[in-house]
Parts: structure tokens; C-alpha cells; sequence
């Protein structure tokens, strides 16, 4: 019975001696798997091609977290998905080993069959690429981009400190480029390019004075397609609330008023205008004080209409002179 006694414990010595050399609990607390001096806390060495941590389901066609390359393999790389068996990473996000030369990248992404597609990559120099594996700036999208909140573009040098450039997706300015950070509610001096989504989708370019009133540049309507400058409310295609300055100005006109020479146009007699001035205190046909100053004139029909007073006096002149000339001649006579 002892000689069977020591047997069987030696048998047990030789068994507790093969799996402590893989499997490892030192006094130390340390784990050590497939290791016997893990030097951490928790160590896994990894001695095939199989992955050195493998979490859920089984090698193929299930999901799992595996873990390749620990340690000094330089080929290390994790993933998670499914069917990240052999050469099959369909539906996978992972994350790889960093390319010679490119050391400290972090990548992640997915396998289409044996085709590796990047979706975001994060060199060491801390540039971040969306569908690009070389970002060439801290942020780097290789493709379109939709947002559907605002986008705000705060100023980093403190000489430029209150420079703001946000884009919003609705209410008014589209694109704004604020002195101040909008979030501080001082709108003062700041200016706003976009649709204004207050006012039926407007299209503005306006200065803020204070924080309720807007200085409206330029203004396109988006029901009449009326352009205003200086007015947010254009009732003509072109609207200048101001002066306008050019080397010219050309007006298409029709009905040029050279009527006023035709053999049966007739004028009023200087005593009929004489009686309508009194009257109505301005040429006829040409509108009062008032009226100009409530409506505005237009500038086409203006020049014509003083083109016929113009060509009329003309007429008077010529009759007037045929006068002049009749009474030298009796004077002669």
C-alpha cells in the first residue's frame, strides 16, 4: 500500500511539473500562460500561428475578439467580428500591424476576402485619416462628410484668439466668422453667410450690430429671387438701399419719345400750361414732389419723360422764333 502511496505522488509531481511549464502561479501573483516566469501580472506567450487570445465561439464562423502577436512578434494585430479564420475576415473590424516605417500607427478596419480597407488611421504624429491609411493633417477625410449639428473652427493663436468660424445647419448664416465665441451670446461685428432658415431660406451675407439686429449686405430672396444690397427685403430683382457709382448705366427702353415731332402731336398752348401749373404746381405729365418721394421715380421712364419736355420747349422755341422773325418784318416794313 505505501509503495502505491509513493507512486501515485510521484506520478502527480511529474504532471504538476509538465503544466507548470506552461501554465504558471509563482508566489509572485503573477499568471503566466504558455510561460513559466510571466513577469507581469498576466502574461500569454504565444509558440504557433494560432491567435494568442482568442474570446467566443470557436476557430471559424462565430463571433470573437482574437489577439495575434503578442510579445515581440512583430506581425501582432487584433480583431473582432466573425470568420477570422484562415484567410476569411469578411465583416471584421481590425486592427493591424503598424507598416515598416510606420511604427506606432493604429489602424482599424476590415477585410473584404484578402483586401484590407481602412477605415481610420492614426499615425504617431497624431493625424487621424478617415478612408486614407496617410492622413496629411490632424484630420484628414478622404471622401464626403455629412454633419447635423454645427461645426465650430475656434482660433489657436492667442493673437487671433477671438476668431470663430462656425458652420451651421439651420438658422440664419449658413457659414458664420464671429470675433467672439458665439456660445458667449455677443453677436456684435460678426458676420454670417448662408441660408437663413427664419425667412424661407434666404440667402444673406450680413454684419451683426448687436445681438438682434443684422446689417443685411446682400440678400436674395427665395420666393421672388429679388437681390437686395443694403435691405433684407427687396420688392425689385435689384434693390440698393445706398448710392450706386458706375462709368455706366444702360437702360433698354421702348416708345422713344420722338412722337413729340410727329405732324399731328399737339402740345399745350403756353396758356394751357400756364393754367396746369398753376393748378397742380408741376409739368404735366411728370410726377408731383410727393409722389416721387413716396414711390421713387423710375429712372427709364424719368429720361423719357423729360426727353418730350425737352423736345416740346423745343417746339415752343421754334414757334416763339417764327413770332420774332414776323414782327422784325413789320417793324422793317
Amino acid at each position: 500500500m505505501m509503495k502505491l502511496q509513493i507512486l501515485f505522488a510521484t506520478g502527480m509531481l511529474c504532471l504538476s511539473s509538465i503544466c507548470i511549464a506552461q501554465n504558471t502561479f509563482p508566489p509572485t501573483g503573477n499568471v503566466g500562460i504558455g510561460t513559466s516566469s510571466p513577469i507581469i501580472r498576466l502574461q500569454v506567450q504565444k509558440e504557433s500561428s494560432a491567435p494568442a487570445i482568442m474570446i467566443g465561439g470557436g476557430y471559424t464562423g462565430t463571433p470573437r475578439l482574437q489577439i495575434y502577436g503578442l510579445s515581440e512578434d512583430p506581425s501582432a494585430w487584433m480583431g473582432l467580428g466573425t470568420d477570422m479564420g484562415g484567410h476569411s475576415y469578411e465583416h471584421s473590424i481590425y486592427f493591424p500591424k503598424a507598416p515598416s516605417g510606420n511604427q506606432g500607427r493604429m489602424s482599424i478596419g476590415n477585410y473584404n476576402g484578402s483586401l484590407y480597407q481602412s477605415r481610420l488611421t492614426i499615425l504617431d504624429n497624431g493625424n487621424i485619416g478617415l478612408g486614407t491609411e496617410n492622413p496629411q493633417s490632424l484630420l484628414h477625410v478622404a471622401g464626403g462628410s455629412l454633419m447635423e449639428d454645427n461645426l465650430k473652427v475656434l482660433a489657436k493663436d492667442a493673437a487671433w484668439a477671438e476668431g470663430v468660424l462656425v458652420v451651421k445647419p439651420s438658422g440664419w448664416g449658413g457659414l458664420r466668422i464671429s470675433r467672439a465665441d458665439p456660445l458667449t451670446n455677443n453677436y456684435d461685428g460678426n458676420w454670417a453667410i448662408g441660408y437663413n432658415a427664419n425667412t424661407g431660406n434666404d440667402f444673406s451675407i450680413s454684419n451683426q450690430v448687436g445681438n438682434t439686429q443684422s446689417d443685411y449686405l446682400f440678400h436674395i430672396n427665395a420666393v421672388t429671387k429679388n437681390v437686395g444690397i443694403g435691405t433684407s427685403t427687396p420688392s425689385e430683382k435689384l434693390a440698393v438701399n445706398g448710392t450706386i457709382k458706375a462709368k455706366e448705366i444702360k437702360v433698354n427702353m421702348e416708345g422713344w419719345p420722338d412722337y413729340v415731332f410727329a405732324t399731328d402731336y399737339r402740345p399745350l398752348s403756353p396758356d394751357e400750361l400756364e393754367k396746369y401749373i398753376s393748378v397742380n404746381k408741376h409739368l404735366p405729365g411728370l410726377p408731383s414732389a410727393k409722389e416721387a418721394e413716396e414711390n421713387g421715380i423710375e429712372l427709364g421712364k424719368m429720361n423719357k419723360k423729360l426727353l418730350e419736355k425737352i423736345e416740346e420747349l423745343t417746339l415752343y422755341m421754334i414757334s416763339q422764333q417764327k413770332e420774332i422773325d414776323e414782327l422784325k418784318k413789320k417793324v422793317k416794313q
